[in-house]
């Protein structure tokens, strides 16, 4: 019987594909993370990018194998090179934590952006995030209320929330307490506690704050 060399041909990574799919398949006896892991290396068919991201979880959590950063990371690049939005937010976690790879925030932020360029919600809020962190390299605070918009009409709380307090203090935009309580009441409607308690403690219910005026009214100007 002729030994089968795995070389990255294109039959060869059909091969890979399929055994991948075969030691991950948890219902059968092979099931096997890292020979799917050995695999899913050798392999570069495009069909391999979701289970290529999946091993990679499982490295990171130690989901029926062993935690392996190092691993984990791998599997998120292979995913990433097919354009895989969930694996490029996950390399850009990694860089972001040392985790399987040196860190490197510059890395990251490559990577969260995209990510959310291609539509993850969660990568938009982390690059919207980070657009408005002052110390960073990629400071701009348009770009912050872009992507943070981006994440908040897609739902996510965290992005709707910091919104919310973009629009009362000013952040980016011009201060709009209108916008600000519209925000924040979307973060609160996803589960938002921190948005709870920002209206309560910067918003009066007796204000009507769509008043151009109503900053006049507000009792405390030391957090604007």
């Amino acid at each position: 019987i002729k030994k089968i060399n795995f070389s990255e041909t294109e039959i060869d990574s059909e091969i890979n594909y399929y055994l991948a799919k075969i030691y991950t398949d948890e219902s059968k006896p092979n099931y096997d993370i890292d020979k799917a892991y050995l695999a899913i290396i050798n392999c570069n068919d495009s069909r391999i990018s979701e289970l290529s991201n999946d091993v990679g979880k499982k490295y990171i959590t130690g989901n029926n194998c062993s935690v392996d950063f190092e691993k984990a990371f791998k599997c998120f690049q292979k995913s990433a090179c097919f354009g895989n939005s969930k694996a490029l937010f996950n390399v850009a976690i990694c860089y972001q934590n040392g985790k399987g790879v040196e860190k490197d925030l510059n890395m990251a932020l490559k990577y969260f952006k995209e990510s959310a360029d291609i539509g993850n919600v969660r990568a938009m809020y982390y690059f919207g995030n980070e657009s408005l962190n002052i110390s960073s390299d990629i400071y701009n605070v348009a770009n912050g209320i872009k992507y943070l918009t981006m994440a908040g009409e897609c739902g996510d709380a965290e992005a709707q929330y910091r919104l919310g307090v973009c629009y009362y203090k000013g952040i980016g935009t011009n201060i709009n307490y209108n916008q600000s309580i519209e925000w924040l009441d979307k973060a609160i409607a996803n589960g938002s506690m921190d948005a709870m308690d920002y209206k309560d403690r910067h918003f009066n219910k007796e204000i009507d704050y769509s008043n151009d005026n109503c900053a006049l009214e507000l009792d405390d100007f030391s957090d604007l």
